[in-house]
């Protein structure tokens, strides 16, 4: 029978800290790079937004949302971008993306049904930023768009990695300032 050192059957050391939310969802966060990775139900999320995409459900799930842009309709989005959202919100902690569209929900006018209100409710756009960090990132962050009847458009498992390394560069960039002494200002 082998034997088995001391030092490997002790068990390996977590450099992350978990802790639960408010919520329930879990959140898996590195103290040494701040990175931080929510565990939400993939199934809670596909039953907020049904149109989405299982894989893309997936990927949404980890990521903690920072903010939230709210648009009359996705045609004030497409002609003026963010600059045109009438309001926006910033979740200091980061919140996951079942919260966050709860929280978008709640601000969608309601109205009697057959009433030009209720076709106005139809139109409600809002623009979910995605964080690797529970941080506003300097770096172009993951983008979901969801209007009110569910129609919704996000970036990808490839377009989000992609967005991560150009993250975890950036990091590594801001380490390197740090490291020679530079200010914050540059």
């Amino acid at each position: 029978m082998e034997e088995v050192s001391e030092e490997a059957a002790k068990p390996e050391k977590e450099t992350y800290e978990v802790s639960r939310d408010v919520a329930g969802t879990l959140r898996k966060t590195d103290p040494e790079t701040g990175d931080v990775e929510l565990y939400t139900s993939i199934d809670g999320i596909l039953q907020a937004v049904p149109k989405m995409n299982w894989d893309v459900a997936a990927t949404w799930s980890r990521l903690p949302i920072m903010k939230v842009h709210l648009f009359i309709d996705r045609a004030s989005y497409e002609r003026g971008g963010m600059e045109r959202s009438y309001a926006s919100k910033v979740f200091p902690e980061g919140l996951d993306l079942i919260a966050a569209i709860a929280w978008w929900r709640k601000r969608i006018p309601v109205a009697a049904p057959g009433t030009a209100k209720a076709a106005q409710r139809a139109v409600a756009f809002g623009v979910f930023e995605g964080s690797f960090n529970a941080q506003v990132s300097a770096t172009d962050p993951p983008i979901l768009m969801l209007d009110a009847s569910g129609e919704v458009q996000a970036d990808d498992v490839e377009v989000i990695q992609r967005k991560h390394q150009s993250y975890v560069k950036r990091r590594e960039l801001e380490k390197r300032w740090a490291s020679k002494g530079a200010s914050e200002e540059i």
